[in-house]
């Protein structure tokens, strides 16, 4: 059986959407809009949600991009199609913040202006663990211990492991 692992949220005003699950299973948590928005193509919004949150030591939560609404493609299994992408990629929010939570997109401009409606879902919350980490520095480091070495961006294009 799973830990259960209790998330606490604060609404900071009454008509805020609180993040839920849509099915059993899912890993992210619908992250609905209290506001209707316009994004302009290329135009990056921060959107404050109406909720603040407490998150447990030793955890954060990761705003994720929605697969639905990210696509470019409309007719993408009936998706939205909007090309709206969390900003930065995958945003964090750390155990140790109070404040309201925000998520921040960025319209990659596909369908030219986004209009957003109150409740719309327009990213995922993920509540991950975060292990306790300890950095040590290296007195010596060898770029060749593993097969990819440094070997950086595109170096494992056409690269197979298969035994």
């Amino acid at each position: 059986m799973t830990e259960v692992v209790t998330l606490g949220i604060f609404k900071l005003r009454e008509d805020a959407f609180v993040p839920k699950y849509s099915h059993i299973g899912d890993s992210g948590m619908e992250m609905r809009i209290p506001n209707s928005i316009r994004i302009y193509p290329g135009e990056t919004v921060v959107v404050p949600l109406g909720w603040a949150c407490r998150i447990p030591e030793g955890y954060e939560i990761q705003i994720r991009s929605r697969s639905g609404m990210s696509t470019d493609n409309p007719d993408a299994i009936g998706t939205k199609g909007s090309g709206i992408v969390v900003a930065q990629g995958i945003g964090t929010i750390d155990s140790n913040y109070r404040g309201e939570v925000g998520v921040i997109l960025y319209n990659r401009g596909y369908k030219g202006i986004m209009n957003l409606q109150r409740g719309d879902n327009v990213a995922q919350a993920v509540l991950c663990e975060i292990p306790d980490v300890s950095i040590v520095e290296l007195d010596e480091f060898d770029e060749s211990e593993t097969t990819r070495g440094t070997g950086g961006y595109g170096s494992t294009d056409g690269v197979s492991n298969d035994k």
